[in-house]
């Protein structure tokens, strides 16, 4: 069985926004004959090496642009994530030799673009009901 969490937040001013998100999801590491981004198809029993553990912490920061029109908001963004892999119970998977580290920087920068609702919404999935 495998675990994820996934836990978002955001504090909005006027033109400003920082945000936060934590992501902690276990994955199987399963063979990759084919490539280092591909598993075989279709998946066997002993096709799993290993569990990792995948912690995932990430901040941001936007600002709106001024002059948008009704409806449409354009907001750039910079997020800093700081990430850390860990085993989980046993298996072959070597962590280190196969990502070279077990633990990660990121550094992302881009354009947000709204369309229509201007109250950001995050962590919805399926269908939304007005009640």
């Amino acid at each position: 069985m495998f675990h994820s969490l996934l836990a978002e937040g955001a504090w909005t001013t006027a033109r400003s926004r920082l945000h936060y998100r934590f992501e902690r999801t276990e994955r199987p590491e399963e063979e990759r004959t084919l490539s280092p981004f591909r598993s075989v198809r279709p998946h066997f029993e002993d096709s799993i090496h290993g569990i990792t553990r995948w912690t995932i912490h990430t901040a941001g920061y936007g600002f709106a642009l001024q002059g948008a029109k009704k409806g449409v908001r354009g907001m750039p963004f910079v997020e800093l994530s700081y990430g850390r892999m860990a085993q989980v119970g046993g298996g072959v998977f070597d962590i280190e030799r196969f990502y070279g580290r077990t633990s990660f920087w990121s550094l992302s920068a881009g354009l947000r673009v709204d369309l229509g609702m201007t109250m950001h919404r995050m962590g919805r999935y399926g269908v939304d009901h007005d009640h």
